[in-house]
């Protein structure tokens, strides 16, 4: 009977807490780069008040997602500009103006351009949408993503860690939880007053 039992099938292991947080990261990532206005490093530095590596893998899945819906939101506008500017310009804090102004960036400055941009709250799908009609190739456009948008996911995460580890050693996870996330409603309430709608 033992040896019979060695033969049936195995009943499939549930999902790590871990690997649907990571599956969210991906999903999240590449849904912020096509329409989404929440960014992934929200998730990112959730991860960063458990452990560093956390966050980082958390980061990597978050950036393999993003890497994807920026080739999405890359062949969007290379076949319908005008109608992915039309969509993105319904979205919060992103207008028009923002909009010519990355495509005008991205014409004289190339890929530099979103990378300042992502330190000045211009979101990466606007950029994106642009960059064929900027003569960027993809292939350049997706190598020149990677830094575009992992410097500021993994910045992120490293200082939430290092804010965890050596500024509040002592505060419950509780606790933690509770001011990250009224840091990013703050964050978010100034950031959607300030910028354009």
């Amino acid at each position: 009977m033992a040896a019979h039992h060695r033969f049936l099938p195995r009943a499939s292991a549930p999902l790590s807490k871990h690997a649907i947080h990571h599956a969210i990261a991906f999903v999240w990532g590449l849904g912020e780069a096509v329409v989404f206005f929440v960014i992934p490093d929200v998730l990112g530095t959730r991860a960063a008040l458990t452990s560093l590596r956390f966050s980082l893998t958390t980061v990597a899945y978050a950036l393999a997602g993003s890497l994807l819906g920026g080739a999405l939101s890359y062949l969007w506008g290379a076949s319908d500009l005008a109608g992915a500017r039309h969509l993105l310009d319904a979205l919060p804090a992103i207008s028009i103006d923002m909009l010519d102004r990355a495509r005008q960036a991205l014409a004289s400055d190339g890929m530099y351009a979103a990378l300042v941009g992502s330190f000045k709250g211009v979101p990466y799908k606007v950029f994106a949408i642009h960059a064929a009609s900027a003569g960027i190739a993809l292939p350049e456009f997706l190598l020149a993503s990677i830094p575009v948008r992992a410097i500021r996911f993994v910045l992120l995460a490293i200082v939430t860690r290092g804010l965890v580890i050596y500024v509040v050693p002592s505060w419950t996870e509780q606790r933690l939880r509770r001011v990250w996330a009224l840091a990013w409603i703050v964050n978010y309430a100034i950031y959607w007053t300030i910028m354009p709608n």
